[in-house]
């Protein structure tokens, strides 16, 4: 009996552990959210938003049009500041909300690829589906 006691609060704490780490796999906050976030802050000209190890992977445009690479915290939002505040293209904020008006939930990835958004999201028939978005006319099209 007295063996099978570390066995079982292994096997137990273990268990917790992997709980644990599923939990994490799931952001705390939105893309959308995110997305509010980043616009707020003058970055209308997202390249590319992914939810990977715990934070959001960022892609956008600077005010001469390098791109930026940098990572938002869901815990704290914590976003760097911008000089560019222009919007020539729909914003992937814009993007993401006429997605949600048309069905689509769980948006996974959004990437701007110069003049089409490309989506990853599901139906309204929780259908994983891949997305094109023109950037200027908002024109959803499946790919």
């Amino acid at each position: 009996m007295k063996k099978l006691l570390p066995l079982t609060l292994s096997l137990i704490l273990g268990m917790g552990t992997s709980i644990a780490i599923a939990a994490e796999t799931s952001p705390s906050v939105p893309i959308i959210d995110v997305l509010q976030r980043l616009d707020q802050a003058g970055y209308s000209q997202i390249h590319n938003i992914q939810y990977k190890d715990g934070i959001y992977k960022v892609e956008a445009y600077g005010s001469q049009g390098q791109k930026i690479k940098f990572n938002v915290n869901p815990k704290n939002m914590a976003i760097p500041a911008i000089e560019n505040k222009g919007k020539p293209y729909l914003t992937m904020l814009q993007v993401a909300r006429n997605l949600r008006g048309a069905g689509y939930s769980r948006i996974e990835k959004i990437e701007f690829d110069d003049k089409y958004y490309e989506i990853k999201a599901y139906d309204a028939n929780n259908k994983q589906v891949a997305l094109e978005v023109n950037s200027t006319t908002g024109v959803i099209t499946k790919e």
